[in-house]
Parts: C-alpha cells; structure tokens; sequence
C-alpha cells in the first residue's frame, strides 16, 4: 500500500477523485469577498456547500458536547497533534447519491467548537473538509473514512483559496516574560503537501480548462463568419433593390434566370435561416461557455460535441458568405448605369 505521507499516494489519490468529481475553477472572487466581509457566515457556507456540489440544507450546531468521534484535528508547525477533535459532521446512513435531486435540501448537522465561531476563516477551512466528508459519501467512496482524500475534495473543487485563508493560525503568547510564536495547521495535509496538491490541481485544470478556451475561441470565430454573412446579405438586398429600379437593357438569359432565383422566398428564407441558426447557436453557447466552470469527463465531452456542430455550421456559413459574393458580382453587373450612379 502507498504511503499516505508521500507524494505519490497525494498523487493518485487527486487522479482518482478526478476521475469521477472532475476539477472546477475557484469559488469566484466576488464570493469569496463577500464571506469574509460579513457577519452572514451561513451564506459563506451556502457558497462552500455549492461549490462542493451538495444543495442541501445545513445545521451548524456550536459546542464540543456534540463532538464525539473522530474528525478534523489541528497540528502545530512540526506536525505534531495538539488538540483532538474540533469538528464532526453527522452523516446518516441513507444519505443520498452525490448529484441526485434527493440531495436536494437534505439536512446535514455540522458540529463544531464554539471558539470557531469568530474565527471565520478557520471555520470556513473546518466546513469545508466536513463537508468534504459528505461528498465522498455520497458518492459511496471507498475512499470515505480516509483524512488525506477529504483533505483534497475541497481544492480540486476550486476551494483552495478557502482551505488557504484558514487552514494555518499564527499565535502570539507571553509565557515567562518570553514571547512564543504558535504556528497551528488545520488538517492533514503538510505545507509541502498542500502546496503539491494545489499545484497538481491547477496542472489538470489547466489542461482541462484548453477544451473551453479552444472552443469559445471557434464560437468566436463562427460569430465572426455569421456577421460578415449577415452584412453581405445586406449589401445583397441593397444591390437588388437598385437592381429593381435600374436595370440593364440586356441580361443574358443565363443571368436573367438566376435574377429571378434572388427574388423567391425561398432564396431569402434559406439566407435568413442560417443567419438565424447561427446567431442563436453563438447567443445559446456563450452562455453555456461562460457558466462552465467544473470540468468533468461529461462536461468535457460536450463540449467536443459542440465543437464539431460549430463546425458544420461554419461550413454552411462560408458556403453561403462565398455564395453571396458571387450573387452581388451578378445583381452588380446587371445594374444599369443610373443605378450605378445612384
């Protein structure tokens, strides 16, 4: 079996929770902001909760009567422990599958020390490993009961800045006129191995993360393309009109029938149609791009499949942009000399 204190074992144990958790952005700045300049501290833990993927509806309860069994302890700056339990979150035993609507406002009660309760940022670090603990057991872990996996659910689900803030304590005391520096680290994972950790998360996001930018770089381009198809079918129509007005004495018969084509419905309709397609197409994925922000396995998929719809409809775009061109070369020719000069 690995050893839990090395690299390797933190290592595969990132590559198995991403496996089936993905990886997500940090919680967003404004967020994180706004839980550290407010009093609300059950809003902070709303955001945590969410972030973790679990919509349910929790009960701090403060006070270490409540604390029984084992969870999350402090060490000091050698790794040494220094005080035992300070949080547990009750876990009942039909608690429901991670990502089902059932999840949805289940209670969980998280017990935690009453000296937390003004220490926002520790209490924030404690919460989210707690409910850590409630997203490997949603998700029948095997992994469930294992500190050093929960210890990395939060930052590979963009809490990282969270554990960051309150994960060390710096005490000052006075002990026989001599002053004594207090370094406390909240969980258990080392500085070496939290900074392995988080480097190794930012790497996979990183490499995930190039799915979304290719392709809200071709939704881009494609909104390129459907603009300049959407202003040559205005220079179409404009040419037209004068067309109408002006024409010339003689058009060739060859010409004269495709002149007539420009002035169906159908012709116009067909225009219009994959103008239309594509500026929801554009409108519908900025969106989608903008929000994702977690990248599994499935997110990541479809976003490929989005990439190869883009495709094709690029394809009838320039079809069409390279057909027009040609049309407006003809209405142009066939325009006579007042029409030209007008």
């Amino acid at each position: 079996m690995d050893n839990p204190l090395s690299n390797d074992y933190i290592g595969k144990a990132i590559d198995q929770l991403v496996s089936y958790l993905g990886v997500k952005e940090s919680l967003d700045s404004t967020k994180l902001e706004e839980m550290y300049n407010t009093e609300e501290i059950e809003r902070g833990v709303k955001h945590i909760a969410f972030q973790l993927g679990l919509p349910i509806q929790i009960h701090l309860v403060y006070g270490e009567k409540h604390i029984q069994s084992a969870g999350l302890a402090r060490t000091d700056a050698a790794g040494h422990g220094i005080e035992g339990v300070i949080a547990q979150v009750d876990i009942p035993q039909y608690l429901p599958k991670y990502g089902s609507k059932e999840l949805t406002h289940f209670p969980i009660k998280i017990f935690i020390g009453s000296g937390y309760r003004q220490q926002i940022p520790t209490l924030f670090t404690i919460i989210a490993h707690e409910l850590s603990h409630v997203v490997l057991h949603s998700l029948r872990s095997q992994h469930k009961q294992d500190e050093f996996y929960t210890d990395l659910v939060a930052p590979i689900l963009g809490l990282s800045p969270v554990i960051e803030m309150g994960r060390k304590v710096i005490k000052t005391v006075l002990n026989n006129n001599m002053t004594q520096t207090q370094t406390i680290t909240y969980g258990y994972l080392t500085d070496e191995q939290f900074v392995f950790a988080k480097d190794k998360i930012r790497r996979i996001l990183d490499e995930r993360k190039a799915t979304k930018i290719k392709t809200d770089a071709e939704i881009l381009e494609l909104k390129r393309l459907c603009d300049i198809t959407k202003e040559k079918f205005g220079q179409f129509e404009k040419y037209l009109e004068k067309l109408d007005k002006h024409p010339k004495t003689k058009i060739a018969e060859t010409d004269a029938q495709r002149l007539i084509l420009f002035h169906q419905a159908a012709y116009v309709d067909e225009v219009k149609n994959i103008i239309r397609e594509c500026e929801r197409y554009v409108s519908r994925m900025s969106v989608l791009i903008a929000r994702t922000v977690h990248y599994t396995s499935k997110n990541l998929n479809l976003l490929e499949s989005f990439r190869d719809r883009t495709i094709k409809i690029a394809g009838k775009l320039i079809a069409r942009s390279s057909a027009l061109d040609e049309d407006i070369k003809l209405i142009k020719k066939s325009i006579g000399l007042m029409g030209r000069i007008a």
